[in-house]
């Protein structure tokens, strides 16, 4: 499949200091690439150049040429404004030209999906966490072709990673392409198809073969959902629901095998109906 973004031999220099130095990248639908790095190794100008926010100094940045291409992006710091986050995600939403009926739905199942109190809170009284999930939000809200995540998981309580983990997965299922930098790559390392080191101005990708799975015909990978029911799973799932493939339960708490391309929306039937989410992986991951 066609790279939907490429660096070509991309040099960014600040002054006399060289970021990244003859670097090339190429992005291609439905993969995700995780960057890993130390503070001031480059990840966050590389995630810049890679959406066209800013230029290099030299080199090119290429994008394919078939259709716009619309681009989510998640700053690592998310300014406390004086809306609530309904608000600021609608006008968000309006901005890039959403229809309001739909953009109100996608606002409250999103709202559920990451299990984020009511939309009528202020951003400015929001816990940190709290504002993540929203940053996150206002990325997806567009169903972006490309997802720019900057330290997604900072400030995130432990209840809600595996939520943004599985949206990240549903999100791949859609050919979303996504580029994740973050100090907590294990966390990561089930939705990463490559692994990409950031380190003297190079990029260095040392497990090349890794996950190359989604490129084969046919192919679909299989999730594991470990997750808290307040009811029984047979309220919830309908009799041969769609894209699960086992269930069990062990001491309280129901163990989902399914399909990849189902996990956003069981996820959110889920948390719709009063469950909690305690794992997403990978089986075998």
């Amino acid at each position: 499949m066609d790279p939907i973004v490429r660096l070509d031999q991309v040099t960014k220099r600040y002054s006399r200091k060289t970021v990244l130095s003859s670097v090339s990248l190429d992005l291609r639908p439905g993969q995700t690439v995780l960057l890993q790095g130390a503070n001031g190794s480059g990840k966050s100008t590389l995630i810049q150049l890679i959406g066209g926010w800013i230029p290099p100094t030299s080199g090119r940045r290429l994008i394919r040429e078939r259709q716009p291409l619309r681009i989510g992006y998640m700053p690592d710091r998310f300014p406390r404004l004086k809306f609530t986050s309904g608000e600021y995600l609608m006008h968000m939403g309006q901005i890039q030209g959403l229809p309001k009926e739909g953009l109100r739905k996608t606002i409250r199942e999103l709202h559920t999906l990451l299990n984020l109190p009511a939309a009528d809170i202020p951003l400015r009284e929001m816990s940190k966490g709290m504002l993540q999930k929203v940053n996150f939000m206002q990325a997806i809200l567009a169903e972006p072709d490309l997802l720019l995540l900057d330290e997604p998981l900072s400030g995130l309580d432990a209840a809600s990673v595996p939520l943004l983990i599985g949206t990240l997965l549903g999100l791949k299922q859609r050919e979303v392409a996504i580029v994740i930098s973050a100090h907590e790559p294990e966390l990561l390392q089930g939705v990463a198809d490559r692994v990409i080191h950031v380190a003297n101005a190079s990029l260095a990708e040392p497990f090349a073969d890794n996950r190359q799975d989604h490129d084969r015909e046919g192919y679909e990978r299989q999730m594991r959902i470990l997750c808290r029911l307040s009811v029984t799973e047979n309220e919830i799932f309908a009799p041969a629901e769609p894209g699960i493939l086992d269930a069990s339960v062990h001491q309280g708490l129901t163990q989902l095998t399914i399909h990849e391309a189902h996990v956003d929306r069981l996820l959110l039937l889920i948390l719709q109906n009063g469950g909690s989410i305690i794992e997403v992986s990978r089986r075998g991951a």
